[in-house]
């Protein structure tokens, strides 16, 4: 906090930014095995019909 100040504003913002990278990880790390595992990349299944969930 000695850089962002000694409000509560500021002590939240490492929490904040902490979770945005986290789920920016993730995120990627989904998308990484999906490629590995040759899924397709949408996310309509391939059995049904455009438009049919």
């Amino acid at each position: 906090m000695a850089l962002a100040g000694g409000t509560y504003a500021a002590a939240q913002l490492v929490p904040v930014a902490a979770g945005v990278v986290v789920a920016l990880l993730a995120w990627r790390l989904g998308a990484d095995v999906a490629a590995e595992l040759g899924l397709p990349a949408g996310r309509e299944p391939e059995s049904l019909p455009p438009g049919r969930v």
